[in-house]
């Protein structure tokens, strides 16, 4: 028997960092999967996975021929689902906007997308990765001004925002100092009180993307029944 042009295939292709050269602005996403489908209005469902990473956006790039994408229904790794109405017709070779989800920061387990095709084509779904923060470092505070200091490594990786973190009592932050790989210092003024398990603002590095030799930080911590605390420094990798 002879094999249907328009037989439906799914292809989970899940990878870290697919670079699409004639997808620039998707340089540096992950693809969740792809399909192709009949000649036809159909729904397929693309499993990613809910282990696979939390992603704040998604894109669509389409192959082959020309398809209408009629809605997407993403289902999140709790459970929980968002319905996109796209209602676009997109042609061969191209792809889409950057499509913003609810909430930002979530684990994907499935897309369900219901398109009507052309002819024969392939959908390509990509992740735009959530921020992911990495530690940097701790330090136990007193009771008094102090001065203390992060030791990070310039090799341990290049970064573009930090915040502070603060474990068990409140704290009073006045300054950092970042000390890059290279000898330069950036000088941030901080001057605010951070509540226990409280986070600051990310802060913005000069230059964007550095690699961090140290932190030196000027805080003081505000006495109660807990006794002393934390403060903790993340960064946030520049390649996101």
């Amino acid at each position: 028997m002879a094999r249907n042009p328009y037989r439906l295939a799914i292809f989970i292709a899940v990878m870290a960092f697919v670079f699409v050269a004639h997808s620039p602005a998707m340089a540096e996403w992950e693809l969740l999967g792809s399909a192709g489908y009949k000649a036809r209005l159909e729904q397929s469902v693309i499993d990613v996975g809910k282990s696979q990473g939390r992603y704040q956006a998604i894109g669509l790039e389409v192959t082959g021929s020309d398809v209408e994408i009629v809605d997407l229904r993403i289902v999140y790794g709790n459970g929980t689902t968002e319905e996109l109405r796209v209602r676009d017709v997109f042609r061969a070779g191209s792809g889409s906007r950057r499509i913003a989800l609810k909430g930002g920061d979530r684990f994907i387990r499935q897309i369900v997308v219901t398109y009507l095709p052309r002819g024969p084509f392939q959908l390509k779904v990509f992740g735009e990765p959530a921020e992911r923060w990495v530690e940097l470092g701790c330090r136990s505070v007193g009771f008094r001004v102090d001065r203390d200091v992060i030791k990070v490594g310039r090799f341990d990786g290049a970064f573009r925002k930090i915040r502070l973190r603060v474990i068990g009592n409140k704290i009073e932050v006045f300054d950092l100092q970042v000390v890059y790989g290279n000898g330069g210092r950036d000088d941030i003024r901080v001057r605010a009180i951070i509540a226990d398990g409280g986070v600051t603002k990310p802060l913005d590095l000069r230059g964007d993307r550095r690699a961090i030799q140290r932190i030196e930080m000027i805080y003081r911590s505000q006495p109660n029944f807990k006794g002393t605390a934390a403060v903790c420094v993340d960064g946030l990798s520049a390649g996101l």
